[in-house]
C-alpha cells in the first residue's frame, strides 16, 4: 500500500536509487522461486553491473510457515531449498550482488482468532518462530545478511499494535520496519554494505536550485550525477539572441 514498508523504502531512496517491489499477497517461498528467473532477466539482468550497488531483499516465509493442511504450506526443507535458490539465481546474474533475508514476523493469534481463515490456516507463533530460526540459517549457509523481523519486533513492548489483524502489518508496523530497516543497512559493519543507505548515495541531477537565475534554455547537457567532489557538470550552449 501507500504506506507500506516497500513505499516508504522507495521514498527514502528518491533520485538515489531504483526501487522495485515485487512483493504479492498470498506467495508463498515456492511461488517466490518459480517467479526468480523472469524476475532476474527482467530487473535484475537489465543492468551490466556485477551488482555491488544492488541491495536484494527476500521477504519469505509468513505464509509458508502455515500448517501443514494450507494450500499456502511450505515445508521447512523446501522454505530452505527455495530461499538458496532465489540467491543462486539472483547471484549468477549479478554475482557481487548484497542479499539481505528478511524473517517472517511474529503472528498475534489473539488477534487472528477474529478473522474467519486463521482456524484452517494453522498459523501460531511457534510456527512464526521456527521458520524465521530457519530463515537464518539459510542466510548464514549462503553467505548473505540476516535480518530478524520476529525477534525485532517482539523485543518491542508494542509489538502487538504493529500488526493489523495479527498477521499483516499495520501502519506502525510498517514504519518501525522502514526505520530498522534503515538503521540495519546504516550500521553495518560491512563497509560496502553501508554505502547503500540512502543517506550514503548521491541524488541523482542536480537541484533545481543550481540552475537559479540561470538561462536555461542555453543548457545543452547536464551529468546524471556528481563527480568525486560532489560536483555536476552542466554544459551551456551560446546564449541566445534577444
Amino acid at each position: 500500500g501507500v504506506h507500506g514498508w516497500g513505499s516508504l523504502m522507495a521514498e527514502s531512496y528518491t533520485r538515489k536509487a531504483d526501487v522495485f517491489n515485487r512483493g504479492y499477497s498470498g506467495y508463498n517461498s515456492n511461488l517466490g522461486a518459480a517467479m526468480m528467473r523472469q524476475f532476474s532477466q527482467e530487473v535484475l539482468g537489465k543492468h551490466d553491473t556485477d551488482g555491488k550497488d544492488t541491495l536484494f531483499l527476500v521477504f519469505f516465509g509468513a505464509n509458508d510457515a502455515t500448517g501443514p493442511g494450507s494450500s499456502l504450506h511450505v515445508s521447512m526443507d523446501n522454505y530452505s531449498r527455495n530461499l538458496k535458490e532465489i540467491v543462486n539465481i539472483a547471484k549468477s546474474v549479478m554475482p557481487g550482488i548484497q542479499i539481505i533475508f528478511l524473517s517472517a514476523p511474529p503472528v498475534d493469534e489473539e488477534k487472528l482468532a477474529n478473522v474467519d481463515w486463521f482456524a484452517e490456516s494453522g498459523r501460531s507463533m511457534d510456527r512464526a518462530g521456527i521458520y524465521a530460526g530457519e530463515c537464518a540459517r539459510a542466510a548464514d549457509a549462503m553467505g548473505v545478511f540476516f535480518f530478524d523481523v520476529y525477534s525485532l519486533m517482539i523485543s518491542q513492548d508494542n509489538w502487538k499494535d504493529m500488526l493489523s489483524d495479527g498477521l499483516h502489518l499495520s501502519p506502525v508496523g510498517h514504519r518501525f520496519l522502514h526505520k530498522e530497516l534503515l538503521k540495519y543497512i546504516n550500521y553495518h559493519y560491512d563497509t560496502d554494505f553501508r554505502r547503500l543507505h540512502p543517506d550514503q548515495l548521491p541524488r541523482h541531477m542536480p537541484p533545481f536550485s543550481k540552475f537559479k537565475g540561470e538561462h536555461v534554455e542555453t543548457i545543452q547537457h547536464i551529468c546524471e550525477w556528481p563527480d568525486e567532489k560532489g560536483q555536476y557538470c552542466v554544459t551551456r550552449g551560446p546564449p541566445e539572441d534577444p
